[in-house]
């Protein structure tokens, strides 16, 4: 579906179980969704998510306005997994009272619907890198890392000052990035930004270039030189 107006280029399916799942291009913002799922009242939730048969991956997600919506946190990779069709198996953790969940969703191949949506936003329509990529460092300020690494210098982004005129107290960016033998990140991509277009993913990277990574602990491996990594900077002002 086109909606000029909207500068909207969006590719869905509903199913029977009530579930519905979405790409789309919205004014250069991209983003995947699901819809339909057990209602929650926090502000992110997590997916057990797996492609074809293969192995279960938690994945993070958005929380839309309904509760009932979730937006990936990393939207571009997963399209393109889902561009060649299959099975996807989405499992839903018990949550806020809710037990567990699991759909099973049959999609068609569908290369040309996602390709449109990726290409109306610029993303590439493939990636070498969407094969290491999953979420494996936790958003800035919280402590423990998964996937081996630790922050040394955790990233330090100023409040970007398009959100300011724009009144947007809260925001938030993912980011992927590659990693130096030193630690340092570079190539950082802005997967997802919310609200789009406030400046919250430039931000997220200007922060990211003073931040380093270092092993998880003293016996652990170095870190590897181009290791993908992502991760979510969540931006607050004062008193919100």
């Amino acid at each position: 579906m086109r909606a000029p107006r909207q500068k909207a280029v969006i590719a869905a399916l509903t199913f029977d179980s009530g579930i519905g799942l979405g790409a789309r291009c919205v004014d250069g913002a991209y983003e995947l969704l699901f819809s339909g799922l057990p209602p929650v009242m926090t502000r992110l939730r997590t997916l057990n998510f797996s492609h074809d048969g293969g192995p279960a991956r938690e994945t993070s997600w958005s929380v839309g306005t309904d509760g009932t919506s979730a937006f990936s946190d990393f939207p571009a990779p997963m399209a393109r997994r889902l561009r060649a069709g299959g099975r996807v198996e989405v499992t839903v953790p018990a949550q806020d009272g809710q037990p567990a969940k699991r759909f099973v969703l049959d999609l068609p191949r569908s290369e040309h619907a996602i390709d449109e949506t990726l290409t109306a936003c610029g993303r590439p329509l493939s990636d070498p890198h969407d094969v290491n990529l999953v979420s494996s460092l936790p958003a800035t300020g919280v402590a423990g890392v998964e996937g081996g690494y630790r922050w040394v210098i955790q990233p330090r982004p100023e409040f970007p000052s398009r959100a300011l005129r724009e009144k947007a107290n809260t925001g938030s960016a993912n980011l992927s990035c590659l990693v130096r033998p030193d630690g340092r990140l570079h190539d950082c991509v802005v997967e997802t930004e919310r609200p789009a277009g406030a400046g919250f993913g430039q931000a997220a990277i200007d922060g990211a270039r003073r931040a380093r990574l270092g092993p998880a602990s003293d016996d652990s491996p170095p870190v590897a030189a181009d290791a993908l990594v992502s991760f979510r900077t969540n931006f607050y002002l004062a008193g919100n």
